[in-house]
């Protein structure tokens, strides 16, 4: 089986009696589907409804594993949150996050084009493969952390994070909640992620228009922070996300 490494991610082990109960305060997504599912995928918001952090979460036996980005900097943002609960966060530099589009232990759950993702000490890992799966998930207008985001400034509604099942928006409080919900039904974002496809795309940060920027893009495909008032006037290929196929 062929496998692929993904270098900016880690792996956070959250053990604790009190490990599910805090994270269910804090998250997105309802920690009780994982009694049914294999994994979720979830965000961290602030207070403010800004994304912070996302990341897919899964169980080993007692404890609960989070795959993400900037692992050491969501350990210490929990580690603020946990207060005297009895939770205690370790990044596990000893396991590689890898993917394959073969098999492994659990399908992406962001979407299932995404393929598997496996967890194991450093093995030869395929570099061709990982920019196939790169132009897959920018085809699929799925946000990839800081890349395609800026940290608490970015919002769910201009990433695209319920198309991503990232949000139970049945399940009670959490940090964020009543802002995310609002910008949902308001529906007041002006600035959305779009896919981008054309020759010669601009670099990563670079202006696009009047008011967007370029964000990740893999040949002549990427994403692109766009006014949505503004796309009209690009001379690119422009595809709303959660349009461009059906899940």
């Amino acid at each position: 089986m062929q496998i692929f490494a993904f270098p900016n991610r880690n792996l956070i082990q959250i053990s604790g009696t009190d490990a599910e109960s805090l994270l269910q305060k804090l998250i997105s997504q309802d920690i009780k589907k994982l009694e049914s599912q294999d994994a979720l995928y979830a965000c961290l918001f602030t207070p403010q409804g800004r994304y912070g952090y996302d990341f897919i979460i899964f169980r080993e036996d007692d404890d609960l594993m989070i795959d993400t980005t900037r692992a050491q900097d969501l350990i210490n943002r929990l580690d603020l949150y946990k207060m005297r609960a009895d939770v205690t966060c370790t990044l596990r530099e000893d396991i590689t996050v890898y993917g394959s589009f073969e098999n492994g232990d659990f399908l992406d759950p962001r979407h299932k084009e995404l393929g598997y993702r496996l967890y194991h000490k450093p093995d030869h890992a395929s570099e061709i493969l990982l920019t196939e799966w790169e132009k897959r998930r920018i085809s699929l207008g799925i946000f990839d952390g800081e890349q395609d985001s800026e940290m608490e400034r970015s919002n769910a509604d201009e990433l695209h994070i319920n198309h991503l099942n990232g949000i139970d928006w049945k399940k009670g409080c959490y940090i964020g909640q009543e802002l995310t919900a609002r910008m949902r039904y308001r529906g007041s974002g002006k600035k959305h992620l779009y896919i981008i496809e054309g020759d010669n795309l601009p670099e990563h940060g670079d202006k696009i228009g009047n008011s967007g920027i370029m964000r990740s893009k893999c040949a002549n495909i990427g994403l692109a922070l766009l006014k949505d008032d503004e796309i009209d006037e690009l001379p690119y290929k422009i595809t709303k996300i959660g349009q461009a196929e059906d899940k």
